[in-house]
This record gives C-alpha cells, sequence and structure tokens, in this order.
C-alpha cells in the first residue's frame, strides 16, 4: 500500500487481513503504520469486523482522530484487540513487556463505542464463533 510516488521500503510491509466466518469478522491489522492505515481507510473495501487486532507497544494510545482510529471507526468492532508490537531492542523491549495500560482507553472505547482489551495485560484472549455469533471467554 504504497503511493505510486513513495520510495520502496520494508517499513510498511504488514500484512492486513479481513477474515469472515459464519457469526464473526475479524480485521487483523498488525502493527500496520499510518501509510498503511491512511491508504486502506480510502480503499473503498468494507472494514466491517465484529473484531480488530491491532498491534501496538504497551502504553501507546489509540487516538480516535489519527489513521488508526479512523480505520477502527470505519469497521465499528465490538472488540479491539491490542498486542505487542513486534522487533525493537532496549528501551523498547522493556516496554514492550511492560504491563502498562495506556491511560486513555476508556474514553476511546466510549468514542467509538467499543470494549478494548490489552492482551499483553491479560495474558490471553478467547473468541468462540458460529453461525450464531461469537462470544468473548471459554
Amino acid at each position: 500500500m504504497y503511493p505510486d510516488s513513495s520510495d520502496t521500503t520494508t517499513a510498511t510491509n504488514d500484512v492486513i487481513l479481513r477474515l469472515e466466518t459464519p457469526g464473526l469478522r475479524i480485521l487483523l491489522l498488525g502493527a500496520a503504520y499510518d501509510l498503511a492505515l491512511d491508504a486502506l481507510a480510502g480503499s473503498g473495501q468494507s472494514l466491517t469486523a465484529d473484531v480488530v487486532a491491532v498491534a501496538l507497544p504497551p502504553g501507546t494510545p489509540i487516538g480516535p482522530q489519527g489513521p488508526l482510529g479512523t480505520v477502527l471507526a470505519m469497521a465499528h468492532p465490538q472488540l479491539v484487540v491490542v498486542t505487542n508490537a513486534p522487533g525493537g531492542t532496549g528501551a523498547q523491549t522493556a516496554l514492550r513487556n511492560a504491563s502498562t495500560l495506556a491511560p486513555d482507553d476508556e474514553e476511546t472505547a466510549r468514542a467509538l463505542n467499543t470494549l478494548i482489551t490489552r492482551a499483553f495485560t491479560s495474558g490471553s484472549i478467547a473468541l468462540r464463533g458460529d453461525a450464531n455469533g461469537w462470544t468473548l471467554g471459554a
């Protein structure tokens, strides 16, 4: 997802997937950068998802006005699952391993009318789905 005039780079080579099954739609954003999120928002593709998974460094806020917030608003998810962003060394690794919640998650969740959970603080998340819908938990 590069503009025609951009330089070739691997910095934004994350794969973005939208999985649609009977009763459950998931949008997997990975650690997508703003450029990819902007391109996704402008793609004209349906982003509707029950669950959106995104990788961010711990404590990184989800700004409702930024590219991620725009994609989330378009997806209308019931649940946003935030996992650890890959890579990084030193201080970045220490931050990734910390159990830090972003201070504005509750406010962002209200603005987007969704539940936000950070997987690196809750351990793991179990979703079950079938043609009748999906549930969170075992």
